[in-house]
């Protein structure tokens, strides 16, 4: 114990040590009022907007049949708001249009076809982060019934700018 700390001295009460020697629920109180409060943080949200089962008709695949012929492919797209201001305003100017998104995407679909499934949705993703101003962006595309007896095939991608 430092000088001024024996035990039973006044100066250790006010420090809250204890007879033992340790810290008293005293010195535990004071070290617990020097601890940040929740409220004395600004908590960071994160808000995000989704457009699932959107399906298009596209012409994407390696072989030769799929080049020629539009398949249905189905995108979903979980997309980061890039601010907290459609929350205050209510105002769409201040939000992510879910209709020009989707709208965005059917023209990029109906006149991009991609050998591969996982370019097109690497191209899809940056046309939202970059011309939607979203920070961030989670999008999984799948070819629907592509091969007998399979549901689905695709890819899951998540991007940040």
């Amino acid at each position: 114990m430092g000088p001024g700390l024996e035990s039973g001295s006044i100066l250790a009460q006010q420090q809250g040590v204890d007879s033992r020697g340790g810290f008293g629920s005293g010195t535990l109180r004071a070290i617990g009022a020097l601890r940040p409060t929740l409220s004395s943080y600004r908590l960071r949200t994160v808000n995000k907007i989704f457009i699932n089962d959107l399906r298009l008709e596209t012409r994407i695949g390696v072989y030769e049949w799929e080049r020629v012929l539009p398949q249905t492919i189905r995108l979903d797209l979980e997309i980061t708001l890039p601010s907290e201001k459609p929350f205050a305003t209510g105002k769409l100017d201040d939000a992510l249009d879910y209709a020009a998104i989707v709208a965005r995407i059917k023209a990029f679909a109906k006149d991009h076809p991609y050998p591969l499934l996982e370019r097109f949705t690497e191209a899809v993703a940056q046309i939202v982060l970059a011309e939607f101003g979203a920070p961030a962006i989670k999008l999984r595309v799948a070819k629907l019934a592509p091969l007998p007896a399979v549901k689905e095939i695709g890819i899951e991608i998540e991007r940040t700018r």
